[in-house]
């Protein structure tokens, strides 16, 4: 079966172009997992990463701290309600994924050092065409276990799990007019791409040089 593509509402086609982005890094990692499967997990999760974090900063407008986006745009889009941690409680959860899963996977490759817990990342089944097309297109999370587990020392990631809940994160995220328009001025003035207090900052008290103005030609 073919990939499923990400089916944003109507009133979200003015992002088309950055959401579109945002689909083809999901069929990469449709592609990885079914290729490579279990022996993938690090590098796929990775991929959710990325992808997550992404989303956060594109989707997810308004003056904050990168950890506190991601929490955030997590918090307020992933699908909670059909996709409990277990184990631990959302705002734990939340905290966990930005500490050592998250942050180790985009900059360390997953290493952690003299960590408190351990992560784990587990692919659940071998995926296929058709298991992968049906978490595509299933409303409801299409097997028993959750995206977050934990058991005190050990925090395990469910891949699958949280391939599906990242792409109804994504699509809860643009779901109104007013949340695209937000998004929209967000992607316009350019402030995702420099989120940190430092940047801000600068930015604030550097002055701008000025445009030259170019001599009027003689007539």
């Amino acid at each position: 079966m073919a990939y499923e593509r990400l089916n944003w509402p109507m009133v979200a086609q003015s992002l088309s172009g950055v959401l579109a982005m945002i689909s083809y890094q999901c069929c990469d990692i449709r592609e990885l997992l079914i290729v490579r499967g279990p022996d993938a997990s690090l590098s796929v999760a990775t991929l959710l990463a990325v992808l997550t974090d992404g989303a956060a900063n594109l989707l997810h407008p308004g003056q904050m701290e990168p950890g506190d986006r991601f929490r955030s745009f997590l918090n307020d889009n992933y699908p909670w309600k059909d996709d409990q941690p277990f184990g631990i409680d959302r705002k734990d959860a939340l905290d966990l994924m930005w500490e050592i899963v998250r942050t180790p996977a985009i900059h360390r490759i997953g290493f952690q050092h003299d960590a408190m817990f351990k992560v784990k990342f587990v692919v659940l089944f071998t995926p296929t065409d058709e298991r992968m097309a049906q978490i595509e297109t299933d409303h409801e999370r299409p097997f028993s276990e959750p995206t977050i587990k934990f058991d005190g020392t050990t925090l395990t990631i469910h891949l699958e799990s949280w391939y599906w809940g990242i792409r109804k994160a994504i699509t809860n995220a643009v779901d109104t007019k007013d949340k695209v328009d937000a998004i929209a001025a967000h992607l316009e003035s350019g402030d995702f791409a420099r989120t940190n207090s430092l940047y801000k900052l600068l930015k604030a008290n550097i002055p701008r040089p000025k445009k030259k103005s170019q001599p009027k030609p003689k007539s």
